[in-house]
């Protein structure tokens, strides 16, 4: 496995090379970095993807969910050498929105808030910025902030599958059952494949016995 990802990495290296702006080698290096435990590279990697194609934002969290055991065990003894390469001082949005991301799917939200922060004063506007604030707003228990936030992400790039994933979860929470099945439809429609995360996620509990969600989760 270990030769497996170092080839990738290389070949991905290549493509790069060629074509620095091709989000999708940046995207498939970060995901052998991860496999290589290279993390903070990963991450800067991840943070480059997805500020040119902000649409990979679910693929980069759903790669993250594989390794996120090995992450959790090691936490502690990572985020420092982490720290030392993604600084809150770094110019670049992506970057600090992928360390972001990885922070909250750690449930760091005190790691997460100043990156995420950091990524729209950068790129004011960006969507996946306040997609990213919507959800962190959600764990801190702010529901009504983040819908607010989430409402701001889906109108301003309405083909952003997070956005639409984490309104629908603000709804649910509230027992707006129609509003969290639409933005749930529309997910799916825009491409959602990370099943596992609305299979799980405790967000959605009020709607697991409805015979709507459960059809579209299995048509899915």
């Amino acid at each position: 496995n270990e030769q497996r990802f170092a080839d990738a990495l290389l070949a991905f290296t290549r493509a790069i090379e060629e074509d620095p702006s091709y989000s999708r080698a940046y995207y498939g290096r970060a995901a052998a970095r991860y496999g290589l435990w290279q993390i903070a590279e990963a991450i800067m990697d991840y943070g480059r993807a997805i500020e040119l194609e902000p649409r990979l934002e679910m693929k980069y969290l759903s790669t993250f969910s594989k390794v996120k055991p090995l992450a959790l065990s090691g936490w502690a003894k990572i985020r420092p050498q982490i720290d030392a390469k993604v600084p809150i001082e770094q110019p670049e949005a992506g970057v600090h929105l992928a360390y972001g991301f990885l922070a909250l799917e750690l449930d760091d939200l005190s790691l997460a808030r100043p990156h995420i922060e950091r990524a729209i004063a950068i790129r004011p506007g960006f969507a996946l910025g306040h997609s990213a604030m919507g959800r962190l707003l959600l764990k801190e228990g702010k529901p009504d902030e983040a819908a607010k936030e989430l409402e701001l992400c889906v109108a301003t790039d309405p083909g952003l599958i997070s956005g639409h994933l984490f309104l629908a979860e603000v709804h649910a929470l509230a027992g707006r059952r129609d509003q969290a099945m639409a933005q749930l439809h529309t997910a799916f429609n825009l491409g959602l494949e990370d099943f596992a995360y609305v299979t799980s996620s405790p967000s959605f509990n009020s709607l697991r016995n409805d015979a709507e969600f459960r059809k579209l989760v299995n048509f899915h």
